[in-house]
């Protein structure tokens, strides 16, 4: 088997605080502008959005998956040259493959795989969760396994509601992020490199 050619890789940022991104998104933190060749992008100093410390000069890209340890706090929305947004799990434009997964006594078991969906009140909803599959309330929600580069389930949150009505094909079923109850100074943005095991042709 041959190396993989991109391999995952976790560059660490800073959220900036309240003070900090309002200073640096009406421009008090910049003492250049475009006539020296430096711009950053409008999206991201107009946002409302989290905003961390690194951008396109760190190899950040939309829809980098952004992480607080082993937690899922979302994705990257926009990328400036300094800075970039996070797209929080519960975001009404937040979308996600998760997984149910519960304890047994041979160890964490996996079940049925559905998209994970912000709401935009704090919470998230599992959609397209089977009628036949077996969920309960409290089970886990993690990251499927078709989701990423990474080689383990990353965890979002568990299970608060679950209701199946008459008829329907799929679950009701909302989910309390873990990352809601995360006071979060830094995070993991998941970037991809080449596999230096790799070689270019010549």
């Amino acid at each position: 088997k041959s190396p993989p050619l991109v391999v995952p890789e976790l560059t660490e940022a800073t959220v900036l605080g309240n003070e900090a991104a309002g200073a640096f998104r009406s421009l008090q933190l910049i003492d250049q502008g475009n006539s020296a060749g430096i711009s950053e992008s409008d999206l991201v100093l107009q946002s409302t959005a989290p905003l961390v410390d690194q951008g396109t000069d760190r190899g950040l890209a939309p829809d980098q998956p952004v992480y607080a340890g082993r937690t899922v706090v979302g994705k990257i929305r926009d990328v400036g040259r300094w800075t970039s947004t996070i797209e929080r799990v519960t975001d009404l434009e937040y979308r996600g493959h998760a997984q149910l997964a519960w304890p047994s006594a041979d160890g964490t078991v996996f079940g049925e795989e559905g998209i994970l969906e912000g709401r935009g009140d704090g919470l998230c909803r599992l959609t397209k969760v089977a009628a036949t599959a077996a969920v309960t309330i409290g089970d886990d929600v993690y990251t499927a396994r078709q989701s990423g580069a990474l080689p383990y389930p990353m965890y979002y949150g568990r299970v608060t509601e679950a209701e199946l009505p008459p008829g329907p094909l799929f679950w009701e079923i909302v989910v309390e992020p873990a990352a809601a109850q995360l006071k979060i100074e830094t995070v993991q943005i998941l970037t991809t490199r080449r596999n230096p095991e790799r070689p270019l042709a010549n």
